[in-house]
């Protein structure tokens, strides 16, 4: 088992403290170098080094993460305009195919007064036609009456 002396303790807790606010650089030190053989100042020299390459490789990764997520955020960008600019398109499609159904129900409309019309029309031409058989064949009958 590990015989610790108390001044080993108290620079391996400071060394512990200053590791668990961040700062790797007190470990990696000279002064720890020269100590080589005391096995937990060694561990704690390796696991800084380790955590230094994860940190660096955790910055790198992040790094390249916002890169990508910067890209996704310009093309979802790109792809609101063209999905606002399609919105507006199809919104004047249906304006313009409501105005030309107005414009049918209005013609349609039209059609309706002139086709009433027109039967009207054919109702009083079939009276005339009538009417003028009956003064001609009364024409006639006169002429014949009257010797012409």
């Amino acid at each position: 088992m590990f015989k610790i002396t108390s001044r080993s303790h108290t620079e391996i807790a400071a060394q512990l403290q200053r590791f668990a606010d961040g700062d790797f650089t007190a470990v990696a030190s000279p002064v720890a170098a020269k100590r080589k053989n005391d096995s937990l100042l060694f561990t704690l020299r390796r696991s800084s080094n380790s955590l230094r390459t994860l940190l660096r490789l955790v910055f790198r990764s992040s790094r390249e993460l916002g890169d990508r997520l910067d890209s996704v955020t310009q093309r979802s960008e790109i792809i609101s305009g063209q999905a606002a600019t399609v919105t507006n398109t199809i919104q004047e499609v249906t304006l313009g195919v409501q105005e030309a159904a107005e414009n049918v129900q209005r013609m349609s409309e039209e059609i309706a007064v002139i086709h009433g019309n027109l039967q009207e029309l054919q109702l009083h031409s079939d009276d005339i036609s009538a009417s003028s058989s009956t003064y001609r064949s009364t024409v006639e009958q006169g002429l014949e009456a009257m010797g012409v």
